[in-house]
Order: C-alpha cells, then sequence, then structure tokens
C-alpha cells in the first residue's frame, strides 16, 4: 500500500484495504508530508499522524514480516 493523493481539503480522505473484510482494518488518510492512521472500526476515534519517512519504515517493516509481500 503507498500512501494515497495528498487531501486538499479539510476533512481526511479515508482509503481502505480492499482485502479489509469489511472495515476490520486500519485507514490512511494522505496529508501534506505524510499521512493519518486510523482504525476503521472507530471512526471518530484518535489517529497516528506519520511522516513519509516513517509510513515507509512502517511498510517496509510490514513487508518484512510478511515475508517479502509486495505491499507498496
Amino acid at each position: 500500500m503507498t500512501a494515497p493523493s495528498p487531501n486538499t481539503t479539510d476533512e481526511p480522505k479515508w482509503v481502505v484495504a480492499l482485502a479489509s473484510g469489511g472495515g476490520n482494518c486500519v485507514r490512511v488518510a494522505a496529508l501534506d508530508g505524510g499521512v493519518l492512521i486510523g482504525d476503521t472500526k472507530n471512526p471518530g476515534g484518535p489517529v497516528q499522524r506519520l511522516g513519509r519517512g516513517e509510513w515507509r519504515a512502517f511498510l517496509d517493516r510490514v513487508k518484512d514480516s510478511a515475508g517479502g509481500a509486495d505491499l507498496a
């Protein structure tokens, strides 16, 4: 998964993986310079903001734990 295109409105444009199984997944929204990560089961709940480098490191770590699956 790569970061979606940066959002140009005040409200984040959330993207959810197609394999989420009906919302049991994380969601991401692009911002200038990074992404937001949130829980699809708790859309009004807290979110984590990651910079571009942190997002890349996160994806690399997930990819390594998935046995090298192409997530980007």
